[in-house]
């Protein structure tokens, strides 16, 4: 009788931390965030974006996408998001033109803190986010 009454005390514990996290991410994550992945080598595709996650769950941002032949491709977000045990739910909140763009993504957040965010996407990629403000 000992044993499920310390299990389910447990239980209850790690249910009342995710749920905090999740709260806890979704004070943290409000703001503007930028990702900059630089070229690394000639001719290397380079990436700059920034993305602001608003307290009613909208999250607008831009980037740009530096092709090695000279030419770059701009992006605009319209996006809603939402914080589940402990993962990053960006979904579209309107219909792009291009198609890849029309997809829900959910990375896992490693940690935000006041001045980075790191977040774990489906492939293992360690994806890093700066504050700007």
């Amino acid at each position: 009788m000992k044993i499920i009454i310390i299990l389910l005390l447990l239980v209850s514990l790690i249910s009342c931390s995710e749920s905090n996290s999740d709260e806890m991410f979704s004070k943290r994550i409000i703001g503007t965030w930028s990702a900059s992945y630089p070229a690394k080598f000639e001719g290397d595709i380079s990436y700059y974006g920034e993305g602001t996650y608003y307290q009613n769950g909208k999250m607008l941002g831009w980037n740009k996408i530096y092709l090695g032949n000279g030419e770059i491709i701009e992006n605009n977000f319209d996006d809603t998001w939402r914080i589940e045990n402990g993962s990053l739910i960006l979904t579209p909140a309107i219909r792009y033109e291009k198609e890849h763009l029309n997809v829900v993504t959910k990375d896992l957040i490693e940690s935000i803190s006041e001045k980075e965010m790191i977040l774990i996407n489906p492939q293992g990629k360690r994806l890093i986010r700066n504050r700007v403000q």
